[in-house]
């Protein structure tokens, strides 16, 4: 398997009747580490097979779409045998129910509503490790915090986790501001707003028209109550999603398990500017401002990273390494 969020090369086997979910899995892929390949990409002039087999043989693993058309293809199964020949792990993608074949029915295979919980089997197979986006407003199984507000009255907090396989745990509180807080305060039961309720139920993300569903049942206060809430994402920004329930609720969704610690672009020029500042003889200043950018990320929760210690003995090229095995640049 590739090392840990390097891009990784993925030769995507299918049939052209099945065309349409190759290109959805392949912009999947696109904006979270991956590289394709497949028989689309056949230039005119090659050799059909050569140039199949050369792209099979030079990818990290082998994504293979299995439908009833695929298996009536003889391309698809011609490929199939290239990867057995080559070695390259492979990973079924079942479409319908049509019969995997024999070499393959001992293996954990993918189906389609994976892409109703951020494609999380399909990235998880295809990085070969536990796998997060770089992006913390991708809509991916994790921990997350939703909150709405109903202006001038308060509102409530969800701290739920979103599960690969599309339940939901987690707890609700009221919040303690607008009116109905103030009310409470006054009353003297403020505390009973931040008695957590446990949460339960189902969550589907729709990510054509960024459609988050989230069905939950909630148990508090002796009795129990299913609610669907149906957000649809309106933007992005400072690290969480903005969007708008069917009633009209203004909601904000927040990862809470992950921050990424990936570098801005500006931020990935800077240092790749820094090999011309090596080469040029500028070697201990830049050895020293980058020793002192790792260990700020370090301490800010980076502890992915080498540790201050460790990091006094880097050289520039053992810095930069460090840095692309964890996503924070790409060099």
């Amino acid at each position: 398997m590739p090392k840990k969020n390097r891009r990784v090369v993925v030769f995507l086997s299918h049939s052209h009747v099945d065309r349409h979910v190759a290109t959805i899995l392949q912009s999947v892929l696109q904006k979270n580490r991956a590289t394709f390949l497949d028989q689309d990409q056949v230039q005119a002039g090659d050799v059909l097979p050569e140039r199949i087999a050369h792209g099979i043989q030079s990818s990290d693993v082998f994504l293979l779409l299995w439908s009833s058309a695929a298996a009536s293809s003889k391309w698809v199964r011609s490929e199939l045998e290239m990867a057995h020949q080559f070695r390259r792990p492979i990973i079924p993608y079942a479409l319908d129910r049509a019969p995997l074949p024999s070499a393959l029915r001992g293996l954990v295979f993918i189906t389609p509503d994976d892409q109703l919980h951020g494609h999380s089997a399909l990235l998880t197979a295809v990085s070969g490790a536990p796998f997060q986006p770089d992006d913390v407003t991708q809509l991916f199984p994790g921990k997350w915090r939703a909150e709405f507000g109903i202006a001038g009255l308060g509102g409530a907090i969800y701290d739920l986790e979103l599960r690969a396989n599309g339940q939901i745990e987690g707890v609700a509180r009221m919040q303690q501001s607008g009116f109905l807080g103030e009310m409470a305060s006054t009353m003297g039961f403020a505390h009973v707003l931040n008695t957590p309720i446990p949460i339960n139920g189902e969550w589907i993300y729709e990510d054509v028209n960024d459609l988050l569903t989230l069905t939950m049942t909630a148990a508090g206060f002796g009795t129990m109550n299913t609610e669907t809430i149906r957000v649809r994402a309106t933007g992005r920004e400072s690290g969480s999603i903005q969007g708008v329930d069917l009633s009209g609720r203004a909601w904000t969704l927040t990862r809470l398990d992950r921050q990424t610690n990936r570098f801005s672009p500006d931020m990935q020029r800077m240092i790749k500017g820094f090999e011309a500042d090596v080469e040029s003889g500028k070697r201990p200043v830049v050895e020293i401002v980058l020793r002192g950018v790792l260990i700020t990320f370090w301490k800010n929760g980076a502890k992915d990273l080498p540790t201050p210690d460790e990091v006094g003995s880097m050289t520039f090229e053992e810095m930069v390494e460090s840095m692309n095995a964890i996503g924070m640049i790409d060099m």
